[in-house]
This record gives structure tokens, sequence and C-alpha cells, in this order.
């Protein structure tokens, strides 16, 4: 039950600020924001990507696009690969161990 809710909370959440539109109209706010604190924006990015891929949630496509435009391709797709495989890898291990029954 508990999931079902952090579930609903983060689509309803991620659904309004990670929209295309808002995102597009907030660009100037999150270049500025990426060349302050670039080791921050790499860590939100992974860590974001981590929970979505991890927690099976819908987006990880959504959010592939906006690394790709956000740090440029080959350091998003970089970014994206490693935070990828390891929300799957963890996916995996949760599936297993804790679902086994």
């Amino acid at each position: 039950m508990i999931a079902i809710v952090v579930i609903a909370v983060a689509w309803v959440l991620l659904g309004r600020i990670g929209s295309i539109e808002h995102l597009a109209g907030r660009e100037s706010d999150l270049t500025a924001f990426g060349d302050r604190q670039l080791v921050l924006a790499v860590v939100l990015d992974f860590v974001i990507d981590l929970i979505v891929n991890g927690a099976l949630l819908p987006g990880a496509t959504v959010l592939t696009l906006v690394s790709a435009w956000y740090f440029g391709f080959p350091q998003g797709a970089v970014l994206v690969r490693f935070a990828s495989t390891t929300g799957a890898t963890l996916a995996f291990l949760g599936s297993r161990y804790l679902a086994r029954d």
C-alpha cells in the first residue's frame, strides 16, 4: 500500500515538474544552475534516473532525452547508461530477493 502511494505521488510530481513544457519555460534557470553547480546537477540527474528505473516507473525515455539536452549527447548518454544500468540492477535484485515467493 505504501509503495502505491509513493508511486502515485511521484507520478503526479514528475508529470507536473518533468513535463517538456515546464522544462522549456525554465530553460535559462536550468542552464544557469548547471553552470553554477555542475556536480550537483549530475548527481540529481543520476539519482532521479536511478529511482525511475529502479522502481520501474514510466518516464525513463523522457528523462533520457532531458539528460541528453541538458548535458549534451555524449555526457548525457554516459550518465544515463550508468544510472539506468544501476537502476535495472536494483530492480532485479529487489524482485529476486523481496518478491521471491
